[in-house]
């Protein structure tokens, strides 16, 4: 009786072990992105960057971000979890883009459509303001993990070096 009753006991113990470790498989990991963390490392990037002139921001979320992210860059929304876009309104080509890919694969993809949009922005100012083309020949896309960093502006080092320096 004893060891049918010790048997019972360790059963139990083992059950509530295999248990917790399924729970613990289903739980998320802490570096999953939650929105509006690309809102935060825009306003940081933007704190007191003086080479990058943007006067309009929509965020990952916004009625509008979703409007105009597919048109912008020609891809999914759904490629996305979280997102930020500042830009200069008066004809000036300055551009700051952070994205957090959906998932790994969605990366390369939305790379290339920054590229290209790059290229389409570059074709529209030779038209009109030529003197902005330089900063679009000098853009930086910039991949770390599953987030995507564009910049266009006079000096996109700097903005690329203050993204590497921030806590993701």
């Amino acid at each position: 009786m004893k060891v049918m009753k010790t048997s019972l006991v360790l059963a139990g113990i083992l059950a509530v072990a295999f248990c917790g470790g399924c729970a613990q498989k289903t739980t998320q990991p802490k570096e999953i992105q939650t929105p509006e963390k690309c809102k935060d490392i825009m306003e940081e990037l933007l704190e007191g960057a003086d080479g990058i002139s943007t006067d309009t921001k929509l965020f990952y979320g916004e009625e509008k971000y979703e409007e105009f992210f597919e048109y912008l860059y020609e891809t999914s929304y759904d490629r996305v979890s979280d997102g930020a876009y500042a830009y200069a309104s008066e004809a000036v080509a300055d551009e700051l883009t952070v994205i957090h890919a959906n998932e790994e694969k969605d990366v390369k993809v939305i790379r290339g459509h920054l590229e290209e949009r790059v290229e389409r922005r570059m074709s529209d100012f030779m038209g009109y303001k030529p003197d902005e083309v330089e900063k679009l020949e000098n853009a930086i896309i910039f991949v770390e993990g599953q987030y995507i960093l564009m910049v266009v502006c006079d000096d996109p080092e700097e903005i690329v070096d203050k993204f590497k320096e921030i806590d993701k």
